[in-house]
């Protein structure tokens, strides 16, 4: 079977903030030379692309983590739902805000855009030029003409006029010389943005995808919205493709935005609950996590996620949503840390909607490591170092850190109260005393001198 794709970015930046250097961003040095296929599923193709770029990058195995599917499954999502997923999910687990959504207006001038092309045999980021002629563009055999930029297709709606500091675009085609559905299409174009895009593009559609947006936008940790197109066709010749005609096409097209911090008239057919607020504490070996959320409109339900490095998340409880229909809801969860070791976590709520997409929260750390102040003496210790008893001490675990390792220290508890610990046998040197609480972790009681 004879299947060509093609893709075009571009960008227009203002005020974008410097991409930060981190394990999941930066460009490859070459295209993805494995191309996305469908005898896998979608999340086995972009699992396998990050194998790949961390190879190509040189960065840590496995620091980009694995693609996770929606949790209700690819089936049934729209061509919308499956952009904005793919793009979020790519996006936060390299450590990028999410999209906020799919913005009414902007959805609409790309959907007019794909209309457009397909039904005039085109194939441009120049539209329509009902619109604007600022731009121009070829049609069949060698026809020069002019149409409408991304910008005055963007700002002839009045919402979105003059209220941008980011715009971009990107667009995509298949087509076939016989019938075919292209199946798993809008996903393998986004791998071809993210993966494939360097000898045609200098990875602009990458950069598109992942680009670094300011949190100055709403204030539920999302920034930007994308406008998702998609029209099939037939008969389709262009000049970008040697004006040959082809029985089947499909085309894509992305627009991405990024909204100024004063504007606010916008509307969305895709967007995630709000949450106005996201805390975790800890109190008694336990991880307490409270969040509160606006706009709960087909929310399923919320799924707590932990990790003990920031990058990989392992889901710990689903919490049904209850506040559909009403303007705030309250949640909670208690997160046991009796057998945990790590001394600081990582949390994040993923909020997943009846249409089984997925969005995610800001990540919250919590640090487990904490001190405690206690008077410890004699300091300097030669032979014993005696700690005064908390009654909130289940057990008598303590040891002695310095730079080239630790010692353990039975303790031996006297009448008064105090817990002595023989030392006689600690080199000299400078020492920091640790005990073991309850949940396994080790709290830090304060400094030691030994003679």
């Amino acid at each position: 079977m004879k299947n060509t794709w093609f893709t075009v970015a571009l960008t227009v930046l203002l005020d974008m903030g410097t991409i930060l250097a981190q394990c999941s961003i930066g460009n490859p040095t070459t295209d993805n030379p494995t191309l996305f296929t469908n005898s896998m599923s979608i999340e086995a193709n972009f699992t396998a692309a990050r194998r790949w770029e961390e190879t190509n990058r040189g960065l840590t195995p496995n620091c980009l983590g694995n693609f996770d599917a929606p949790s209700g499954g690819w089936s049934g999502m729209s061509y919308d739902e499956i952009v904005f997923y793919i793009h979020n999910e790519e996006r936060v687990d390299r450590g990028l805000l999410p999209f906020h959504g799919i913005e009414t207006g902007l959805d609409a001038i790309s959907q007019a855009h794909t209309d457009w092309m397909m039904a005039n045999d085109v194939f441009s980021h120049t539209g329509n030029p009902a619109l604007g002629t600022g731009a121009s563009f070829r049609t069949c055999p060698n026809n020069f003409q002019f149409g409408s930029s991304i910008q005055q297709r963007i700002e002839s709606d009045p919402d979105l006029d003059n209220c941008w500091d980011t715009w971009a675009e990107n667009i995509s085609a298949s087509v076939a010389p016989f019938n075919y559905s292209f199946p798993n299409f809008v996903a393998a174009s986004v791998y071809d943005f993210l993966y494939v895009d360097g000898a045609c593009c200098g990875w602009g559609h990458r950069e598109n995808v992942l680009m670094n947006l300011a949190d100055n936008w709403g204030d539920n940790g999302t920034e930007g919205f994308l406008g998702v197109g998609v029209t099939t066709g037939s008969n389709y010749a262009v000049y970008d493709f040697s004006c040959d005609s082809y029985t089947s096409a499909i085309l894509l097209c992305v627009n991405y935005y990024d909204p100024k911090s004063s504007c606010s008239n916008f509307s969305f057919s895709l967007l995630p609950a709000d949450i106005l607020s996201f805390t975790v504490t800890e109190a008694d070996a336990t991880a307490l996590l409270a969040w509160k959320v606006a706009n709960e409109t087909n929310v399923d339900y919320y799924e707590v996620e932990r990790s003990e490095d920031g990058i990989v998340f392992t889901p710990l409880h689903q919490i049904a949503a209850v506040g559909n229909g009403k303007d705030f809801a309250n949640y909670d969860y208690a997160d046991p840390l009796e057998n945990i070791n790590a001394t600081q976590l990582y949390y994040r709520l993923a909020t997943v909607d009846y249409d089984h997409s997925k969005h995610y929260s800001t990540i919250k750390t919590l640090s487990l490591e904490r001190q405690k102040k206690v008077t410890l003496y004699p300091n300097p210790a030669t032979d014993w170092l005696y700690v005064p008893l908390d009654a909130a001490w289940e057990q008598t675990d303590f040891r002695l850190v310095y730079p080239h390792g630790q010692v353990s220290l039975p303790g031996t508890t006297t009448q008064d109260e105090i817990i002595r610990l023989d030392v006689r046998s600690v080199p000299a040197g400078v020492f920091v005393l640790q005990y073991k609480d309850a949940r396994g972790g080790w709290i830090t009681l304060g400094k030691m001198v030994k003679k």
